[in-house]
């Protein structure tokens, strides 16, 4: 049986996943290590499953961050650019 697709990405490494408009190409792999080492800056030594809030925007960075988080076998909820700043 196949994992989830966050954790298959390296199978697929040299694959092109995402290319930006001013044609800069990232790999699978790239994907992999800027969500590994957002991980590690991040959530390295966590010893509980929080849920993240994420806001979101189509960046390669908030890519990395929410794979990052799935990666990490952490909840996700993605929030619009800004959501967290608003006032309830």
């Amino acid at each position: 049986m196949q994992g989830y697709f966050w954790e298959t990405l390296e199978d697929y490494a040299s694959n092109p996943a995402i290319i930006t408009d001013d044609g800069t190409v990232y790999s699978y792999g790239d994907l992999c290590a800027s969500a590994d080492a957002f991980s590690g800056e991040h959530f390295g030594g966590i010893q509980y499953r929080p849920l993240v809030l994420l806001e979101s925007d189509n960046s390669v960075p908030t890519i990395a961050a929410y794979l990052a988080a799935l990666r990490a076998g952490f909840p996700v909820i993605l929030l619009a650019r800004g959501m967290l700043d608003e006032d309830p």
